[in-house]
């Protein structure tokens, strides 16, 4: 780590708005790089088929075709492995990626990865790299799909680690959700309504306009929209409904109750150190929550062929005095125009006091 800058000049920079130059962080990922991978040779993660059945592809075709049995006894199988599944994790993802979750989570760095390989084969992600590389974007266009594509990474992986079984059963939950999701996506116009769909759609505009591909912008655009399809199929999952009929529904609530607007407020939110980060994410978790709980409670109150928008008038009406003290409150918040710690805090405890529910269940 010789390489890299002191704590003091590090600190320097900071205040200056400096970051690391690229040879510096080339340095920092050739070692973040290293440690994933002695961390995980030491597992069996490489031996299982979720993760080996990436060897083939470190061959040329030819050799593929014509030595699939030896390069399935490789001797150096799991190293080559390994050496796969980190460089994917790290370029994709970010040298802070496994930091981060252990940060966030308190999870350690193979449950990292686990959650990655899982988030990629659900999400499509590593296609999603592939056609914002082979687009031949200005830079920065490319930068931010790519910025915009970690967000979901991120809130994907927090939900798998929050609300599935731990270890998490990669193949398992591959299984569960990346058919449906893929099902689903193309979908999304169709169920976002209001200020949710007006922001995919002005911000589609704004990738397409610099040069990406329609069908590339939007599906970025849509990213953290997608990230709800988890929710979704999950409710779906434990109360033995339509995932479009909870879809509709869900979709419809974050319209009604705006949480879209407060959501961007939290990420306004200043992350000047570790603490200033967890509030931020316990705010925007906290939200997220209280939206599955609620769809939970409309959902048993609505009829399977009503829209959205009438089991929420539905349950309104049967909730109405819990449902107007919250509204009142909401509506204090966003008049006063004030959008710190304090003001959002209470703005999600106010969404969170309208559920009957907790909606922390998860299906098996």
């Amino acid at each position: 780590m010789e390489a890299l800058p002191s704590e003091k000049e590090i600190a320097r920079r900071a205040e200056a708005g400096i970051g690391l130059t690229s040879p510096e962080l080339a340095t920092l990922m050739a070692h973040v790089k290293l440690a994933l991978k002695e961390e995980v040779l030491t597992t069996e993660l490489p031996d299982q088929d979720v993760f080996a059945s990436r060897l083939p592809d470190y061959f040329p075709r030819p050799l593929r075709e014509r030595f699939t049995s030896e390069i399935r006894s490789h001797q150096l199988r799991r190293e080559i492995v390994t050496t796969m599944l980190i460089n994917d994790l790290v370029d994709n993802a970010g040298i802070s990626y496994a930091f981060r979750l252990a940060e966030d989570v308190g999870v350690t760095s193979i449950d990292a990865v686990r959650t990655y390989v899982a988030i990629d084969a659900i999400f499509g992600v590593n296609h999603l790299w592939r056609r914002i590389r082979a687009a031949n974007l200005p830079v920065a266009l490319s930068d931010r799909l790519t910025l915009d594509t970690r967000r979901l990474i991120d809130r994907a992986g927090r939900w798998l680690l929050n609300y599935r079984p731990q270890p998490l059963a990669v193949g398992a939950e591959i299984n569960r959700f990346a058919a449906k999701v893929k099902a689903m996506t193309p979908r999304m116009s169709e169920w976002l309504r209001g200020d949710d769909k007006a922001i995919v759609e002005k911000e589609a505009a704004e990738f397409t306009t610099q040069g990406a591909p329609h069908d590339l912008a939007y599906r970025v655009a849509v990213g953290l929209y997608r990230y709800s399809l988890l929710d979704i199929i999950d409710i779906a999952d434990i109360i033995e409904i339509d995932t479009a009929e909870v879809a509709d529904t869900y979709f419809a609530l974050m319209d009604r109750l705006g949480t879209d607007g407060l959501l961007t407020a939290v990420s306004e939110l200043p992350r000047n150190d570790r603490w200033q980060a967890l509030a931020r994410l316990a705010i925007r978790d906290d939200i997220y929550a209280s939206l599955r709980a609620l769809c939970f409670d409309v959902l048993a109150v609505g009829e399977p062929d009503e829209s959205g928008e009438q089991k929420i008038a539905e349950w309104e009406h049967i909730s109405a005095s819990r449902v107007e003290r919250a509204r009142r409150t909401l509506n204090e918040i966003r008049e006063c125009g004030a959008k710190d710690l304090a003001t959002l805090s209470v703005a999600a405890r106010q969404i969170r006091r309208m559920t009957r529910t907790s909606g922390r269940g998860a299906s098996t």
